[in-house]
């Protein structure tokens, strides 16, 4: 499960899933969206037997508006969640100067927009293969790759955040190796670290995906 809080969560806690509901009233935080369901419709309803991917953003801000992207591809037990990215459209107020109240100029904008997207991408395990791992390292590159067109997609409306569990490396390039605790290299960033940030920064930018190579690409 991915919970992305945005606006000071206080103290909510709470481990139980009947209880988040509560917890998120107590802490203020009064609006949220979560994982959508594949439909009946889609593709990837009918290949697999999909299970909710987990996703929730909480909210102190007022939520106007909602989309996500499901994964086009997913390995082993990823593949038969619903792994997606969702996005949060927030209306955030905005502190108005006191030097603009004092002197009664024009009318101050008192909100903002701000789009929050989060995910959850494919993961590699530590009791695969080296085969399977790279199987599943090319979908997760797939995944951000997708994640990066839906960022894109939405990059003209509003500023974007983007937060979640995106299993990458970032300082190596052979996750196999790192999961049998041979020594990594922390000096260097991985490719599929620098794919996903090169991708994500030119989705921010309106460019769409423009990386290219590494990470099991």
């Amino acid at each position: 499960t991915t919970t992305t809080i945005f606006g000071d969560g206080g103290d909510g806690g709470g481990d139980d899933a009947d209880d988040g509901d509560e917890a998120a009233r107590r802490a203020g935080l009064r609006y949220h969206v979560t994982s959508a369901y594949a439909s009946a419709t889609s593709a990837r309803f009918w290949r697999f037997p999909l299970f909710d991917a987990g996703l929730v953003i909480l909210s102190r801000y007022e939520i106007v508006a909602f989309d996500y992207d499901l994964y086009e591809r997913g390995e082993q037990i990823d593949g038969r969640v619903a792994k997606q990215a969702i996005m949060a459209t927030v209306r955030v107020p905005l502190p108005i100067p006191a030097h603009a109240r004092a002197l009664a100029v024009a009318p101050q904008p008192t909100h903002a927009l701000l789009n929050v997207i989060t995910t959850h991408t494919q993961a590699s395990y530590r009791d695969n293969s080296r085969e399977q791992n790279e199987r599943n390292d090319h979908v997760r590159v797939a995944q951000c790759r997708q994640l990066a067109r839906f960022v894109a997609r939405h990059a003209h409306t509003a500023p974007s955040l983007v937060v979640g569990d995106f299993n990458v490396c970032a300082r190596s390039d052979d996750l196999y190796a790192n999961t049998l605790r041979r020594r990594v290299d922390t000096q260097r960033v991985s490719s599929e670290y620098r794919l996903l940030i090169g991708a994500l920064r030119a989705a921010l930018r309106g460019g769409g995906d423009s990386s290219s190579g590494g990470g099991g690409s």
